[in-house]
């Protein structure tokens, strides 16, 4: 089995740095899915898939990995955090008002010989 990096919009694939190809014998095989993904994530590698391929090229498919959907979970995630962050903030605001209203009223003790 080799893994090849394509770029989806022109279908070449990666050889070198900024040096793409148009067919698989000159790419760089990468053996293996996960190296592939680890470069592609290293260098921020966008609209890119990986292409798997066997001895026999009937066998051989695209794998989408880094798909457009991913793009927008990731905006989606950053702005749930935020508003997140936004929520505890609000909560420790809220619960230090609580303590100084708490200052406001004296503590009576009761006497414990009653």
């Amino acid at each position: 089995m080799k893994v090849f990096i394509q770029r989806s919009k022109d279908r070449l694939f990666w050889k070198a740095e900024n040096v793409w190809v148009g067919s698989k014998e000159e790419a760089k095989d990468f053996r293996n899915c996960a190296p592939a993904i680890d470069y592609c994530v290293e260098h921020k590698m966008a609209d890119v898939r990986l292409w798997v391929a066997f001895d026999d090229p009937k066998y051989d498919f695209p794998m989408e990995v880094f798909r457009a959907e991913m793009r927008v979970l990731l905006r989606y995630n950053k702005e749930l955090r935020e508003k997140g962050r936004q929520l505890l903030s609000q909560m420790d605001q809220i619960c230090a008002e609580a303590k100084e209203r708490k200052k406001q009223f004296e503590f009576k003790r009761k006497p414990l010989s009653e």
